[in-house]
């Protein structure tokens, strides 16, 4: 028999039974609600019609000049009417720092900023990067980082040319470049993640994080924000104040390649670990309802297999139970996966995912505890 009725009055199995069916119908609330709706979504192209702005470009640097100058030629190819480059050099030590400043004034739409920091003056990017927005002559600025290159020459107009009316802002995304090791394609899936995530929670109105690597918008809501000087001094990239006015009706979404960014660094462990717990102890500046809801489908998400596990070990009737809500899981979770590693151009990765995914749950809980410790940092 499939399910023995005497089992209905023993108090473990009712609160087993409950458990999984409670955090089962969280998992797929989420999956379907919140990560369902943006594969609807359209985004618009870069061909369309559009009045373009002119844009300011701001990278903030410390000790990597001999990277920038790279990624601002490829920055200068890009097929768009007006624009200009702001790069904000924040006290960096390196040699060439004169021939870096030398070159730089022989192009006419790129600006450097730079900070001499004193010894006993400590602050996050946040610091440099609202002082290159002043710097901008344009109240367009989109924000990207260094060793990160637009896929295209049409990155500029696709980002601007993706918001409809009454629209100030653009989210777009960033991916790490390809290569074969399996350590590059863990890391690109975790990023997918991170993709999915932000703009899934900003397409249904519930802002959770941006990415700084890929964001345009308007510098007088970043310049008027009153909590300004707080953030100078905490480890953050600048979307915590990005976070806090960005909204579903003033926030445009592209994932179009035309429009994404290529993160070019080298797969290294430590690097990836420092950058996502960063990423990480940036969530607690984010509005509370998204952080709400993550917290519960987390929590909801190890519970449910804890729970799945325990339940085919004890029982005979739960293990079916068990078993059938797992596999339900399971496939919604493996086409909502599928369907964003192709929205996003990451199609190589649809082989691996099910290894990747296992090792991302295990480190996890390791990352959040890493978050936890970051305290006040000189560069985010």
């Amino acid at each position: 028999m499939f399910l023995d009725f005497k089992s209905l009055y023993n108090p473990d199995f009712i609160t087993l039974l409950s458990i999984l069916s409670g955090c089962f119908i969280i998992q797929i609330l989420y999956l379907c609600c919140i990560y369902d709706k943006l594969f609807g979504k359209k985004t618009r192209s870069q061909t369309n019609t559009h009045v373009l702005p002119p844009v300011s470009i701001v990278i903030c640097i410390r000790d990597e000049i001999s990277i920038i100058k790279k990624d601002v030629n490829v920055l200068l190819n890009q097929e768009y009417p007006v624009f200009e480059i702001i790069i904000v050099n924040m006290s960096s030590q390196e040699h060439d720092n004169f021939v870096f400043e030398s070159w730089a004034k022989t192009i006419p739409n790129l600006t450097l900023v730079k900070i001499n920091e004193k010894s006993n003056f400590s602050c996050s990017k946040i610091f440099p990067l609202s002082i290159g927005l002043k710097a901008a002559k344009y109240d367009t600025i989109i924000l990207t980082d260094v060793n990160c290159l637009p896929t295209s020459i049409y990155w500029l107009r696709s980002m601007v040319s993706a918001q409809e009316e009454g629209q100030c802002n653009t989210a777009g995304i960033a991916n790490y470049s390809k290569t074969k090791s399996f350590f590059n394609k863990f890391i690109r899936y975790e990023q997918n993640k991170y993709n999915l995530q932000f703009l899934s929670f900003l397409n249904i109105n519930a802002a959770y994080t941006v990415s700084a690597n890929n964001f345009l918008f308007n510098k007088k809501n970043f310049l008027n924000d009153e909590d300004l000087l707080h953030y100078y001094s905490i480890n953050n990239d600048g979307t915590a104040i990005l976070d806090k006015y960005i909204n579903h009706n003033n926030t445009a979404l592209v994932f179009s390649d035309y429009a994404q960014i290529t993160i070019n660094r080298k797969d290294n462990i430590s690097s990836w670990w420092r950058n996502v717990s960063s990423r990480m102890s940036n969530n607690k500046f984010s509005k509370s309802l998204p952080k709400t809801v993550k917290f519960f489908y987390n929590f909801s998400l190890y519970t449910f297999v804890l729970s799945a596990i325990f339940s085919m070990i004890i029982s005979n009737e739960l293990l079916v139970i068990a078993a059938f809500l797992l596999v339900i899981r399971a496939i919604i979770w493996c086409f909502c996966t599928i369907k964003s590693l192709n929205l996003f151009s990451q199609r190589d990765l649809i082989s691996g995912f099910w290894i990747y995914e296992p090792i991302l749950w295990f480190l996890t809980p390791f990352l959040f505890l890493s978050s936890q410790k970051i305290r006040k940092r000189l560069w985010s």
